[in-house]
Parts: structure tokens; sequence; C-alpha cells
């Protein structure tokens, strides 16, 4: 009995070495724990964060001018100078008047600052476009612009020529030249055809604009036509001879296909040409009947 209870008093009795024990721990953490970073010391984690500036004010919208018509005059003899096709202003006649011409109005950049048209041979069997303005015997000038895609573009299979009703001369049509130089806009080339006429023709005139040799793409645009003040040359700036031909056998179906599209806007086709006009006649038709003998009888 009494060696038992020795034994467990000595059990009772810590050991030099467990009495070391939490020392040695207090060292061993003492050398392994420096104490804070530096740099976690130098910093305040109590300091109020500012908050970020506001942002610029927005800029303010400014109010411009921006014409209806662009650069076009307001006092415009075209009947639809904008080439919307709400109206009987423009249309558009194949090669071969037995199909539908395919031509798209596209707005985008042009010199006149209005939207043009696009016709694509490879869609169209070389479209003429056909618009209708009215003039009186005063002097008078025509303009239209041509563009072409890319630069340095040719012009030269280009026709535009304006049909009418002449003093002196009767039906009878002329060309619009090309005048100034090339302008390059965008991805698109521009050149501005006009003519000035000591006197216009008489009444409801057409002007007529295409290209049937060349496999380019046409746009055609800014369609102006303006009474003169002065002399014939006052806008073109030189006086160049205005010349006179008679109207072939397709222009009068053409102007003779308006004029029926005009009279019956509900009855024909949506490309102006009337069911009895799908294919060009042999003859050209006369519309409006003349006062005189019948070899007097006119298109116009």
């Amino acid at each position: 009995m009494r060696q038992l209870e020795r034994v467990n008093a000595g059990a009772r009795e810590p050991s030099a070495a467990s009495a070391a024990l939490p020392a040695l721990c207090l060292v061993l953490f003492a050398a392994g724990c420096p104490g804070r970073d530096p740099l976690v010391t130098q910093r305040n984690a109590d300091a109020v964060i500012e908050d970020p500036p506001p942002p610029p004010p927005p800029t303010v919208r400014q109010l411009t001018t921006r014409p209806l018509f662009g650069t076009l005059p307001v006092e415009n003899r075209f009947l639809d100078p904008l080439l919307t096709f709400t109206a009987s202003g423009w249309f558009a006649f194949s090669d071969a008047f037995n199909d539908a011409p395919i031509v798209h109005r596209v707005v985008a950049s042009s010199p006149t600052s209005t939207p043009f048209l696009k016709i694509d041979p490879a869609e169209n069997d070389h479209a003429v476009l056909l618009g209708q303005l009215k003039s009186a015997r005063s002097a008078l000038h025509i303009e239209l612009w041509l563009g072409r895609d890319g630069d340095a573009s040719s012009f030269d299979s280009v026709e535009v020529s304006v049909a009418g009703l002449f003093a002196g001369t009767g039906e009878s049509t002329t060309q619009l030249r090309a005048i100034g130089d090339v302008l390059e806009l965008g991805a698109r080339s521009w050149q501005r055809f006009a003519v000035d006429l000591a006197e216009g023709p008489i009444g409801w005139s057409y002007l007529m604009a295409g290209d049937t040799a060349s496999e380019e793409v046409l746009y055609i645009g800014g369609p102006a036509a303006i009474d003169l003040e002065g002399a014939p040359s006052a806008l073109l700036g030189s006086a160049a001879p205005t010349l006179h031909r008679p109207l072939t056998t397709r222009e009068r179906a053409m102007i003779a296909a308006v004029q029926e599209r005009t009279r019956s806007l509900g009855g024909a086709s949506a490309t102006g040409v009337p069911a009895s006009m799908h294919r060009l006649p042999e003859s050209a038709p006369r519309i409006c009947k003349a006062r005189g003998p019948p070899q007097a009888a006119s298109a116009f």
C-alpha cells in the first residue's frame, strides 16, 4: 500500500522537462512572430475613404441647321427632287421595256446632301431613269449629279438629256454635259452634268439619265432646274451652244408611258409602264392629239 502511494505521489510531482515546456513555447512563439508588418502599422485602418470626384457633365447638345432639300434650291422645277418615288415624279424603264427595273434609294453622303438612286446593271437590263419637271419659256438651268464606285471613274458612256417641246425646234432633246472636275466623296466619285438654256421647254419636260453601255453601277441624284436671271451662261460660266436633236422612238415611248401613268395612277404597274407598253412599239405612240393636220400629232 505504501509503495503504491509513493508511485501516485511521484506521478503528481511535475518533472523538470514539463516545467520548462511553457517557457520554451513562449520563446519559440516570440522568435517566429516578430510583430505586425511595418507597412501595415503605418496605415490607418480607421481612415475615412473619400468618394471619387463626380464625372464631368455631358456635352450640351447643339441645335444645327439641316435643310430638308440639302443644298438644292427650294425653287426647284423638278416634281420630286428628293427622289422619293411617292408621286409621279420619277420612273425607271428597262432597256427592252419587258421587265421591271430594280432601283435602290440610298441615304448617304452626296454632293447635295440629299438621297440618291442606285442602278446596278447586274439587276437591270441597262435601266434608264426619267424625271418630270415643269418649265416655261425663260432662261433655264438644269443639272444632275452622277456617281460611280471608287475613284477616277469614267462617265464617258452615260447619257443625260432633257426632252420637251421647244419653241422653234418643236419636240426635241438636248444633252447635258459634264461640268467641272470629278468630286471624290467617301467611296464614290461624282460628276456634275448641266446645261443652260436660253429658253426652256414649254410645259412638262422630261430628264433622262442612264448608261446603256457600261457594266458599272450608276448613282443618280441632286436634280435641279431653276430659272436664270441673267444670260444662259450665268451658272456654267461659259457660253456653250445648245444642240437639239429629234426624239428617238424609244424616248417617245418612255414619255408616252409616263403620261399614261400620270393620268391613271391607280391602274398602271408599279414601274410606270402600262400593260400595253411592255414591249417597245414599232412606231412612237401618240398620246396627245394636236390641233391641225394628223401629221402634227405630238407626244407632249
